[in-house]
């Protein structure tokens, strides 16, 4: 299994587990989740160890990596996995706030929770509980996002008694991003409804103009046809007319 970390990852950690509780949330199967759990646990506390001038440099053999793996620090109270998501209508894994947080048998509470996420579909059910992070490019070596989010979260959400969902929509104002975006795409689907129904009357408004030219057309054939009959019939009567002579 190959892993890239996001720079400054083992501090973003180490920083907020000081002051929240940490949840992590995956839309991968159970066993896959785990797998990198326990993958990024080692990772982290290799990191950990060379980091640190008091600990004695890592062996690569099997021991020591066995005993470091036990050894690690667990930052998650919990790990929840696809199993714990809700489907949206197309058929992505909402992380559901729902699942473990503002029931009676839960002592979490909806408004003192977040979710930080790279899709915002993710938390669509709780929008002004949720943070928007983007894809981590590993060849990107001046990435700061986590230092950023850090210093973000320590600042704007470890006050007491507080509603982050205040905090979250009067910094990023999402809900009034999606309704205005949905305003435009009602408005863009009523202008299509209109241009099509205008094609149509102008179709139908064209092809009843022909129709009453084909008749037109086709009365002046018959009137003309009557005319001929009429000379035709004259000629005829003056042919008779000659022969009786006769």
């Amino acid at each position: 299994m190959y892993m890239y970390l996001r720079p400054g990852l083992l501090e973003f950690l180490e920083a907020t587990s000081k002051y929240f509780e940490l949840v992590l949330f995956s839309n991968g199967s159970q066993v896959y989740t785990h797998a990198v759990l326990d993958k990024l646990k080692l990772i982290l506390a290799q990191q950990k160890r060379r980091d640190d001038p008091t600990i004695e440099d890592l062996q690569s053999s099997s021991e020591d990596l066995e005993s470091l793996s036990v050894g690690a620090t667990d930052y998650f109270s919990h790990v929840l996995c696809r199993e714990q998501c809700s489907t949206n209508e197309k058929g992505h894994e909402i992380k559901n706030l729902d699942f473990f947080a503002g029931s009676p048998s839960s002592n979490r509470e909806i408004r003192d929770c977040l979710i930080v996420d790279n899709q915002i579909y993710c938390f669509q059910n709780h929008l002004t509980n949720g943070l928007y992070v983007p894809n981590y490019n590993f060849s990107d070596t001046h990435d700061d996002w986590l230092p950023l989010l850090s210093k973000y979260l320590v600042d704007r959400f470890t006050k007491p008694e507080q509603d982050v969902r205040s905090v979250i929509s009067k910094d990023f104002k999402y809900e009034e991003i999606i309704g205005l975006s949905r305003v435009a795409q009602i408005k863009q689907m009523m202008n299509r409804h209109q241009q099509a129904t205008t094609a149509v009357e102008q179709q139908q408004s064209s092809g009843g103009s022909a129709t009453s030219t084909q008749g037109s057309c086709g009365d002046t054939e018959k009137a003309l046809s009557s005319e001929k009959a009429k000379e035709q019939g004259k000629e005829g009567g003056d042919d008779l007319k000659e022969e009786t002579s006769f």
